[in-house]
């Protein structure tokens, strides 16, 4: 069974709005064990609306829309398709009331423009809409699917979840599998290079193998097979291959895996954070119940405060400088000791894209974890951009906490 998207949007195109519907309907449905064929971005214009129709149409058993069902003059999606599928809609004005009371009880009043949502299929099926305004369109011709759905990204998942998805799901056959393996601090190609013989092998020449790296330093390695025990199998051995960079599966997150790892042992742990300024404390709070492990830290970003607040001693700071491997020692040592927790974290470091040197150029950054007293200190060179330095550094360093906690 082939499904197609089809995007519907001036916005999507000209780059102002980030399409992640369609991101997300594929997701979902790789949840089912299906995949998407194909994806077409239009304009909202009534030709090309009607072009990206035809071509999916012709190969795709079912087609899904997203856009242009709003009730302004740009809003042509349900005009065009009625008469593409050739309906005869008639006005409803049951639905006008509904949609009086629902402005009314959100204290506004409704605007005559919106009676433009208010016709209704008579060849096909109107699909409610429980989030807002425009009513999505189902049509079942000549054995193909067809589903009209709003852009609003709360609405289109609200009548997914609710209706397309079951009737997707009626005329389902072969289903697809799908595993992920999370890694983390390995290139691509060098992954490609440590499995490409287990890929190539015969034994999985049924797994198509994707690699999807997100960031500098984390690759994603997606297995899909209409054979769920060939994909564990290979899955196992990839494993065995990668593991000290493996720190999940499917969904599971880097923050997540270290997070198990501190509530599993009932550690605690604070931070000091000079160049990632707060992100990694943002990291770990922003997990649900991250209470029961950290306890909290401090934003040194100024020598003042890392002598004030972290204890860092002058002297260590003159003869080494902020960013240094002395630095990052007292900072994780002294935290750990200032908040009584099992775990210290200090990182200092040149974010950029100014203040780097000879010596120490942008992008360097020190990383030191202290624990059982043991000191972990670790030193990068990254790039020369501000944002990806700082996030980069934040996931080095979790996945090198994670390294620790697991041995």
């Amino acid at each position: 069974m082939k499904i197609g998207i089809i995007v519907i949007g001036n916005e999507i195109l000209g780059g102002f709005t980030i399409d992640k519907n369609a991101a997300w309907i594929g997701q979902t449905l790789l949840n089912e064990g299906l995949r998407v064929h194909r994806k077409i971005t239009v304009l909202d214009q009534k030709n090309e609306i009607i072009r990206a129709f035809d071509s999916l149409s012709e190969d795709c058993d079912i087609v899904i829309s997203t856009g242009g069902l709003g009730p302004t003059i740009d809003d042509i999606t349900t005009s065009t398709l009625f008469d593409y599928f050739n309906d005869k809609p008639i006005y409803d004005e049951s639905y006008w009331n509904k949609l009086k009371l629902y402005f009314n009880n959100k204290g506004m009043e409704i605007p005559p423009i919106n009676r433009n949502q208010c016709y209704q299929s008579t060849t096909g099926k109107m699909i409610p809409n429980l989030k807002g305004s425009a009513r999505g369109l189902f049509y079942h011709l000549e054995g193909k699917k067809y589903f009209i759905l709003p852009g609003v990204p709360m609405e289109m998942k609200a009548m997914f979840e609710e209706f397309v998805l079951a009737e997707i799901l009626k005329q389902t056959s072969e289903k697809f599998y799908c595993r992920s393996i999370n890694t983390a601090a390995i290139a691509e190609s060098l992954i490609h290079e440590k499995i490409i013989h287990l890929i190539e092998s015969e034994h999985y020449q049924g797994c198509e193998v994707s690699f999807l790296p997100h960031k500098m330093f984390g690759v994603d390695i997606r297995i899909m097979s209409t054979n769920r025990e060939v994909i564990d199998k290979l899955v196992d051995e990839i494993t065995l291959i990668l593991q000290d960079n493996i720190y999940g599966y499917d969904e599971e997150t880097l923050i997540e895996s270290v997070t198990q790892a501190l509530l599993s042992q009932k550690l605690t742990i604070s931070v000091a954070e000079s160049c990632t300024g707060g992100l990694l404390g943002e990291t770990f709070t922003n997990i649900a119940g991250s209470s029961a492990f950290f306890k909290g830290g401090v934003i040194c970003y100024s020598d003042e405060l890392k002598r004030n607040l972290v204890h860092v001693s002058e002297k260590t700071l003159k003869k080494f400088g902020a960013v240094s491997y002395e630095v990052a020692e007292e900072l994780c040592r002294n935290i750990a000791r200032i908040c009584t927790t099992d775990i210290g974290i200090g990182i200092t470091g040149v974010a950029g894209p100014g203040g780097g040197s000879k010596e120490k150029p942008v992008g360097l950054v020190f990383i030191g974890i202290f624990y059982q007293n043991n000191l972990y200190i670790h030193e990068y060179n990254l790039t020369s951009d501000r944002k990806t330095n700082r996030e980069l550094s934040i996931t080095l360093c979790l996945n090198e906490l994670r390294k620790i906690l697991i041995k």
